[in-house]
């Protein structure tokens, strides 16, 4: 049981850095995918590109879907607990991802 709260604590500082790297570096002017903002501004449907520009929206997703892949393997994701944990680890991932973006100070 020790491990997976181990696993979901380093999945958090992993999850939440890769918000912040898409979007306060790889998408910024000068940087590997600084083509890719002109691109997603075509992008018609403002949800997509919210998703795709916002480190708190990749954040979410990222976390959401490694708490689903964590929950099944372990085994866990039957509990009604688990879900409730599930949906406060997410929410604490955005939580955190918006402090480390304000931090590092990403416009």
């Amino acid at each position: 049981m020790m491990d997976i709260f181990l696993i979901f604590f380093l999945a958090t500082l992993l999850v939440t850095h890769t918000g912040i790297t898409w979007s306060g570096i790889l998408l910024q002017p000068g940087n590997l995918l600084d083509f890719l903002p002109a691109k997603i501004e075509r992008i018609k449907s403002s949800y997509l590109q919210n998703l795709l520009e916002c480190p708190k929206c990749i954040s979410g997703q990222f976390a959401l879907w490694t708490y689903v892949g964590t929950s099944i393997y372990f085994g866990v994701f039957h509990w009604f607990f688990s879900i409730i944990v599930g949906i406060a680890w997410v929410c604490w991932n955005i939580a955190v991802t918006a402090q480390l973006y304000k931090i590092y100070g990403y416009k």
